[in-house]
């Protein structure tokens, strides 16, 4: 699934679709300041560790060694 926001503002719609992960999104804004407020907030959304990604990786780990 993509997503299409034509008027992504803050990047709510954005971020969510980060979030839940497996969504590719596009987002437009016109607005500079909105834009690039909008960046940063994704970038600063995509720097986040999550504890079920770290489970995940631990778990990746614990299956390799077994076998």
């Amino acid at each position: 699934m993509k997503i299409l926001d034509t008027h992504a503002g803050s990047a709510s719609s954005l971020v969510a679709c980060q979030r839940i992960g497996g969504l590719d999104y596009v987002g437009f804004e016109i607005n500079t300041k909105y834009f690039e407020a909008a960046n940063r907030r994704l970038e600063e959304e995509k720097a986040q560790i999550r504890l079920f990604d770290l489970l995940e990786e631990q778990e990746k780990a614990t299956q390799t060694t077994l076998f």
